[in-house]
């Protein structure tokens, strides 16, 4: 774990909530030389605090949704244990995996352009793992409580969630959703030279992806695990017996704790998730307590998973954004 000081948690706070901020801004913004900023964001990505810089994007937009397939096996030792996260690793559509504790050992998250998409991600998954596989419980995530983590940050304003409409997308548009998936602080000169695109053609471009809300914002993928003030980390599964009626009660009660992070109202044998990040077992107790008690009439059962470890965390997956 590592201990960050209130410079490099502001820095990450801007970063953040638009992380494609120059160097020269977040200088002027902490009164700290640029050259300090941007040593101290290059020590940041090379402990393994920032993964990445990524946009946000609206999936739906783009003709996707979202799944997710909580799984358990029989065999589950290192071996075995290897063979099925590089296989769902390496899957085109897979966008998040982690490595659970408990009923489940795995908690993956796939995009699917429809059931019928997912059905067939589904099948493929039963296929590699045949016998070995004990259960999987899928889930369709219908939209957010909580779109953020914020456990030792702040950073910027929340999105306001609209009803998405598909846009068609050419193929320069992939190719710079590509590029700015790989590094979204790349400068727009290599993203020219990368799409074929003037740079004032490429800055055109990226203006409409955000004026049509394809790209949200830009963010920074920060291991919030490998941070001091995180010992725990996982996911409370509720069922709750009526969500759509609590809804703005949820969100009400997330965004005022800063231990819960992304939290979703789902569709299937669960109808909401939520993401906690604690220091010890003792604040994920008193956190419990506080959510049982404040909803203890419109719960009906819940469950929680804890992580070892994550091993995904691209912020599109390879085939979301193939260029036909």
């Amino acid at each position: 774990m590592k201990k960050l000081d209130k410079t490099n948690k502001k820095i990450l706070g801007i970063l953040k909530h638009n992380s494609r901020t120059p160097y020269s801004k977040i200088a002027k913004e902490l009164k700290i030389n640029r050259t300090i900023i941007a040593y101290r964001i290059e020590q940041l990505i090379k402990k393994g605090v920032i993964r990445s810089f990524e946009p946000k994007i609206d999936y739906e937009k783009i003709g996707y949704f979202k799944y997710l397939c909580y799984i358990g096996f029989y065999d589950f030792d290192k071996k075995t244990k290897e063979k099925i996260i590089h296989f769902l690793k390496t899957h085109p559509f897979s966008a998040w995996l982690g490595e659970c504790i408990g009923k489940y050992q795995i908690r993956l998250r796939v995009l699917a352009k429809d059931k019928s998409h997912f059905y067939r991600i589904l099948s493929e998954i039963e296929q590699e793992f045949g016998s070995n596989l004990r259960e999987i419980k899928t889930l369709h995530m219908v939209e957010p409580i909580k779109q953020d983590n914020e456990i030792v940050f702040r950073g910027g304003k929340k999105l306001i969630v609209k009803k998405p409409k598909p846009i068609e997308l050419d193929d320069k548009d992939y190719l710079i959703l590509q590029g700015l998936t790989k590094n979204c602080r790349e400068t727009l000169l290599n993203l020219s030279k990368k799409t074929g695109l003037s740079i004032e053609g490429l800055r055109n471009r990226i203006k409409s992806l955000e004026k049509n809300g394809i790209i949200l914002g830009y963010t920074c993928n920060i291991n919030t695990h490998s941070i001091e003030d995180v010992g725990l980390w996982g996911n409370i599964l509720v069922k709750f017996k009526n969500p759509e009626r609590i809804a703005g009660k949820l969100r009400e009660f997330t965004s005022q704790r800063k231990q819960l992070g992304r939290s979703f109202l789902l569709f299937g044998d669960w109808n909401a998730e939520f993401t906690f990040f604690t220091k010890d077992m003792q604040t994920l107790h008193d956190l419990l307590n506080e959510f049982l008690t404040e909803f203890s009439k419109d719960i009906h059962q819940y469950d929680i998973i804890f992580y070892l470890e994550g091993h995904k965390y691209p912020p599109v997956p390879e085939g979301v954004l193939v260029v036909n």
